[in-house]
């Protein structure tokens, strides 16, 4: 299979995963309670905090850029999948630092600073790229010396005045104290440190867990990421105006030193959290989609030796956006062959054995990593890569998409991709239909499509739903199927979600979904109780009957339905008859041009009960007109509509004869014709209906 058809079914694939994900409603449901939760405490701390901290919550579970499922697994545990991170970052707003590292670092320089500089510390440059030493000024000690009674900072600071990263683990902390004790309490044995942060894992069998992050902020953008804010972007991402905005928040500090670092214990790692959060914020859904399905995909067929995290990942999205495809360029290429460029891409820095920062190129992420582990890591990726028809299958069934497809590997890769699709279409539609009504129905119909048309080539025979290549096509049995058995909600959405995504197909091939429209309205505005609703219903069918009207010139059963619906909301008897006389006259119908009626059934000469039958325009028309003029009292004109009906009766097709003769029978009973009706009647039982 070529490339490119393969990398546009990766695509949608990708595409209807993502979709799949965010449209679970328990998922959403589960994720914005616990969210809320945290958002709940959240707001608690900032409110105790007395304007000395703010919390904030930061990650790709907040920027929208993580997917996640939940769904019962085999202990009966409901449990996300992949496990979600709540990531909170405390600034502590009254600390101020100030940026230096640009300056020189010897102890005379480094003592004027302390002198003359205002802020509670300085940004002193160390050793590797991307990490500061805290220095304490005069200022921040004098801070301390203030606060003493609830903290004890002075005691950890150096001899040459530098702060260590350890004050949070070891339970030192500014005037945040009521706060703290509460978030540590939360905490108590149940955390963990994980670079700068305090993770709690207490919630890790529901497959989630939080993160807390101590931070110092720098009011203005740090001197080693300058070069970001000039260099050459390609791709025209960030914009200037995007890069001015970022600039202006600064950055923070947050205590981690580097892992091959002789004063690890010294460094505090420079954090660009709001930056990272205002390019997420700017990436349009369909690069978070191809971001968040690759970042699905390496957590389900990567090993737990890989050395890849989800932050690495995160940079070099950045990185492909600015260097090789801005927005502009996301929408000439399907997401799948964009997603398996991102792969090279990550592919190619992993073979130079460098994940450069985003901000800080000179920063390599994985400079602490050995080399064989990265070299095993790029052959882990490359596989998935040449096999990513059977990485998505792992996701789908890891996810609980659909059911798990064993013996994927062993079969080619076109049999792994039409498995995948014949699932894919078998679960959106089955989605679509059980959420009509919502904004995941049309999406997922649409999905359908997009697969049906790439894969057209690959399959020979197959029904309207592994088959259309229209939104039209593909709904318009299921609402016919929906108008036949009384389900007017079901067939009046199915009918709208046609017009809404291809209103000229629709105009063009199919106008008979505005008649059906404007019936299901007419419907629902006899059944209607209340006025407000019975005048939209009115408008509605009139609207649709009208734009029918004006592109179907040869159907019986529009004149009748129209005709029906006027005489039912009491409008000119004359427009009713009108209309009616029009279906009459009609001399060549369209296909299946049928009227769904009930009527009375009469057996011997006692009345049964109601029967729907499906009959022809004309007659349906004839019969209306019939009782018209019964009920004027114009019984010439009722008997020699009666006559017709016998004509078209005597040339109906077969599967007609029965509910035409049932018709003509009772006309000719409204008519005063009984002996006559009885006759019909009567050889209507020859024509009658077998049911199995």
């Amino acid at each position: 299979m070529a490339n490119l058809q393969n990398n546009e079914v990766t695509g949608l694939f990708c595409e209807c995963i993502s979709l799949l994900i965010k449209q679970h409603e328990p998922s959403r449901t589960v994720f914005n309670l616990i969210r809320q939760q945290f958002l709940t405490f959240v707001k608690y701390l900032n409110e105790i905090s007395k304007g000395e901290g703010m919390v904030a919550q930061t990650g790709s579970s907040f920027d929208d850029l993580h997917l996640s499922r939940i769904f019962e697994n085999s202990t009966g545990r409901y449990k996300f999948y992949p496990p979600i991170d709540f990531d909170f970052m405390m600034t502590y707003v009254n600390y101020v630092i100030q940026d230096e590292t640009d300056k020189p670092n010897n102890e005379n320089d480094l003592n004027d600073l302390r002198k003359s500089v205002q802020t509670f510390g300085i940004m002193i440059a160390a050793t590797n790229p991307g990490y500061v030493k805290l220095l304490i000024t005069n200022t921040g000690r004098s801070i301390l010396e203030s606060k003493q009674e609830k903290c004890d900072f002075n005691q950890h600071i150096t001899v040459e005045g530098f702060l260590p990263n350890n004050i949070f683990r070891m339970k030192v902390i500014p005037e945040q104290m009521e706060d703290e004790e509460i978030l540590y309490k939360r905490q108590k044995s149940t955390y963990t440190v994980s670079g700068p942060a305090l993770s709690n894992f207490e919630h890790e069998p529901e497959g989630y867990s939080y993160d807390f992050v101590h931070a110092f902020p720098c009011m203005s953008w740090p001197s080693i990421a300058l070069n970001w804010t000039k260099r050459h972007k390609p791709g025209g991402w960030p914009n200037e105006e995007l890069v001015e905005d970022i600039v202006q928040d600064g950055c923070a500090v947050v205590p981690v030193g580097h892992h091959l670092s002789k004063e690890a214990n010294l460094e505090w790692r420079v954090s660009f959290n709001s930056a990272e959060r205002k390019l997420s914020a700017s990436l349009l859904p369909c690069q978070k989609s191809c971001y968040s399905v690759l970042k699905l995909l390496l957590k389900a067929g990567l090993s737990t030796k890989s050395i890849l995290t989800s932050y690495h990942v995160k940079n070099m999205m950045f990185w492909f956006c600015e260097q090789m495809y801005g927005p502009a360029d996301w929408s000439e290429k399907p997401i799948g062959e964009k997603m398996v460029e991102l792969l090279d891409y990550i592919i190619k820095a992993l073979e130079h054995y460098s994940i450069p920062n985003y901000f800080v190129p000179p920063n390599n992420l994985i400079s602490h990593r050995e080399k064989g582990a990265i070299d095993a890591t790029k052959k882990e990726i490359s596989i998935l890569k040449e096999n990513v028809f059977q990485s998505i299958s792992l996701v789908c069934c890891k996810l609980k998409l659909f059911e798990e497809m064993s013996g994927m590997s062993n079969k080619t890769e076109l049999y792994q991709m039409l498995t995948i699709y014949t699932a894919f279409v078998q679960t959106l539609y089955k989605v679509g239909i059980l959420n009509l009504s919502t904004a995941i129905d049309t999406e997922c119909f649409q999905k359908i499509v997009a697969l049906n048309k790439c894969m057209k080539p690959y399959i020979k025979t197959a029904s309207v739903a592994f088959s259309a290549v229209s939104i039209p096509e593909l709904l318009k049995p299921l609402a016919t199927n929906h108008m036949k058995t009384g389900d007017v909600e079901k067939a009046l959405r199915l009918n709208q979600i046609m017009i809404e995504n291809d209103f000229k197909l629709v105009k063009d091939c199919y106008p008979e979904v505005f008649s059906n429209i404007a019936c299901l309205f007419g419907y629902k505005y006899q059944t209607s109780t209340e006025t407000e609703s019975k005048k939209r219903y009115f408008n509605e069918a009139m609207t649709n009957f009208k734009t029918a009207n004006s592109l179907i010139t040869n159907s019986p059963s529009l004149h009748f339905a129209f005709g029906n619906f006027l005489l039912t909301s009491k409008s000119s008897l004359n427009e009713v008859i009108s209309h009616l006389k029009k279906a009459t006259i009609i001399s060549q119908p369209r296909p299946d041009d049928e009227v769904l009626m009930q009527i009375d059934i009469f057996e011997s000469g006692t009345q049964s009960k109601s029967q729907n039958m499906y009959v022809d325009g004309r007659i349906a028309a004839l019969y209306l007109l019939t009782s018209i003029y019964i009920d004027t009292c114009d019984i010439y004109m009722a008997r020699k509509c009666t006559h017709r009906i016998q004509k078209y009766v005597d040339t109906t097709i077969l599967t007609q004869k029965w509910s035409a003769h049932q018709i003509l029978a009772v006309s000719l009973r409204k008519s005063g014709l009984h002996e006559k009706a009885e006759i019909i009647f009567s050889d209507s039982q020859k024509y009658i209906p077998f049911k199995t």
